[in-house]
């Protein structure tokens, strides 16, 4: 609600919202569904993500913290681009933006769940570009390093890009800035000269240092 305030304040538009839990599951894509039934949209940023709260190995995790990792990190994308896309294809015109992670090109041990559900959005967004080649839908892929939010600040630790994070209103704008002229980007261009480095690393031996709990 106040998020809606400030960008209606600043700008000359209509700002709706809809407060939903993702963690939920398939059960709350219905009130989605409703709640833009009448709104064409031209552009779905899909950036819905979380972490479990420490590093641990697979087994060691709650089936909570799975289930809402598997429910949140890779069903919201997933599910929205799956809801617009029957009208963006018919308009033919759309975007649809979504961000993944640099944890998708390296091993992260302790933090494996969240590191393939990167791997699968990145996959996902590569391959549905394909799809939608000549039906004027558009699809951008960003592979973000480390963003000063509260996901990045609770994982400091298992990165040593954390410490020249990228604030998020300037990443935001170079963001902006790269929709409709590539197709996939780190959004920033630190982050980019950032990722160039790390590719020059043998993919076996991409491998960030994380702590597991209690280790």
């Amino acid at each position: 609600m106040t998020i809606a305030r400030d960008i209606h304040s600043k700008y000359p538009v209509e700002v709706r919202w809809l407060a939903v839990d993702f963690s939920d599951g398939s059960k709350v894509y219905s009130r989605i569904q409703q709640g833009f039934r009448e709104i064409a949209v031209g552009i779905s940023v899909n950036n819905v993500g979380m972490a479990y709260r420490n590093p641990y190995t697979l087994d060691e995790l709650s089936e909570r913290e799975l289930e809402e990792t598997l429910s949140v990190n890779m069903q919201p994308t997933t599910m929205m681009t799956y809801l617009l896309l029957p009208g963006m294809k018919r308009r033919r015109r759309g975007l649809i933006v979504n961000l993944s992670s640099d944890a998708a090109l390296t091993t992260l041990p302790y933090v494996a769940l969240y590191a393939a559900s990167k791997a699968y959005l990145s996959s996902f967004t590569m391959s549905l570009r394909e799809e939608l080649r000549g039906t004027g839908v558009e699809c951008q892929l960003v592979i973000p390093l480390f963003v000063s939010t509260n996901i990045n600040e609770q994982w400091k630790s298992v990165s040593c890009w954390s410490a020249i994070a990228a604030e998020v209103e300037r990443f935001a704008r170079f963001a902006v800035f790269t929709m409709g002229r590539t197709d996939c980007t780190t959004g920033y261009w630190k982050h980019g000269v950032q990722l160039t480095v790390m590719k020059m690393v043998p993919l076996g031996l991409r491998k960030e240092e994380v702590t597991p709990s209690g280790g």
